[in-house]
């Protein structure tokens, strides 16, 4: 019966958060538990959930590899912990036990307990725009010219990467928690194009503005990581119970700068996972996977625009939802 009431306890303060983290509210995160507990009655018994039986806080950790910690009553939080006091202190019913001893009032009362933490995400999107990012993704492809010479032909990599890159953004922007995400770019160095922001308009905006003016260049992954793990720890933009993402994109090799896995190196020490689109057969897809299995990322490869559609797409969508403790 305990552990019945366990599994009840579980899904119920993972609505709860997923609600919490969504609006905010701590009425409607107690209502969203109290629904999963009448809908999984054990036997007939509804696990009771009252409001002093939520907490709200946030959740962090210091490491990839480290226990989160709960913060009851931290601003913005992305964490809700349930206790079941209702049921232990009360003096409604309770569940009786399966085998029962005869003559004995004994009843099941247990004070169970789970926190849910939403992942909220801050993600630095960082993608290359490199002079290659101007070829067709299939190799040997004629490039359609656009309207404008400056421009980005219509059928170049840089324009798969814009369509990709918005697929992202609208999964972040349908998930129930509250991502930041920001922009840096690359070639010979590296720039920081957009900070962490809720608002995603203007990382759309500085992809379309490159479309329009594009300058190219070589290949500086190394710079590229060094400015997403800025982007994602910089004071007053990133936020200290968030999980961390740095999302590399690149279409070929690291052709200039130093070695991108020093880089890698310094992410993996801060509990920064990096996951890693390899783009074209061009790209260095050994490399790039390295860098994913040195930080606790993935690796991904796309040999044309609808892979990788797909590939960002599959990202965005790996942003779990943690039962912490």
């Amino acid at each position: 019966v305990k552990t019945k009431m366990q599994i009840v306890t579980d899904a119920s303060v993972r609505a709860a958060g997923r609600e919490y983290v969504n609006s905010a509210d701590p009425a409607l995160a107690l209502a969203a538990a109290q629904q999963i507990s009448n809908l999984n009655p054990v036997g007939t018994f509804v696990v009771p959930i009252e409001a002093g039986d939520l907490e709200f806080g946030a959740s962090s950790r210091t490491g990839s590899n480290q226990k989160y910690t709960f913060n009851s009553g931290a601003a913005n939080g992305n964490a809700v912990r349930l206790t079941t006091n209702a049921l232990a202190g009360g003096s409604g019913s309770a569940p009786e036990p399966f085998f029962p001893i005869f003559g004995s009032n004994f009843e099941i009362r247990p004070t169970l307990s789970a926190t849910n933490t939403q992942s909220t995400l801050d993600v630095a999107l960082v993608v290359d725009r490199s002079g290659s990012m101007r070829n067709p993704a299939i190799t040997g492809e004629a490039s359609q010219p656009a309207a404008d010479p400056t421009e980005v032909p219509l059928n170049s990599r840089w324009r798969d990467l814009v369509a990709a890159v918005d697929i992202f953004l609208v999964e972040l922007e349908s998930s129930a928690s509250l991502e930041k995400a920001s922009l840096d770019s690359y070639a010979d160095t590296a720039s920081s194009d957009v900070d962490l922001k809720f608002d995603y308009k203007p990382i759309r905006d500085k992809m379309d503005d490159f479309s329009k003016s594009f300058p190219g260049g070589s290949t500086n992954i190394h710079d590229g990581i060094t400015n997403g793990i800025a982007a994602v720890t910089k004071p007053g933009k990133a936020r200290d119970w968030a999980v961390s993402v740095i999302v590399l994109m690149s279409d070929g090799n690291a052709t200039s700068g130093d070695d991108p896995l020093l880089a890698a190196s310094t992410a993996a020490a801060q509990g920064i996972p990096i996951y890693t689109v390899s783009f074209s057969e061009e790209a260095d897809q050994v490399l790039m996977a390295q860098i994913a299995d040195d930080t606790g990322g993935r690796h991904f490869h796309a040999d044309n625009a609808t892979q990788l559609e797909d590939a960002f797409r599959a990202i965005a969508q790996a942003i779990p939802s943690l039962l912490t403790q």
